[in-house]
């Protein structure tokens, strides 16, 4: 129910259904599918980020991040 407030922001990969497999204790995601793999793999790939690449990805990982934050998806421990 929490990660349904994620809908809506286009940084932040969308979760479609969660299951769980009690027998194994595991956990199944189904997620959209996204093209163009991941940031990992675009790195790896590249060899490196240049500065302005490295400004926008972190410009959307902090919008995402943001936006968690603000519907109580990531809090601070303290």
């Amino acid at each position: 129910v929490a990660l349904q407030k994620l809908r809506g922001h286009r940084h932040i990969v969308q979760l479609d259904a969660c299951f769980s497999i009690l027998s194994s204790e595991k956990t199944i995601f189904a997620m959209e599918y996204v093209t163009g793999g991941d940031l990992r793999e675009y790195v790896n790939l590249s060899g490196h980020l240049s500065e302005l690449e490295a400004r926008v990805i972190i410009s959307q990982l902090c919008s995402a991040l943001q936006f968690a934050h603000s519907n109580g998806i990531v809090r601070r421990k303290g």
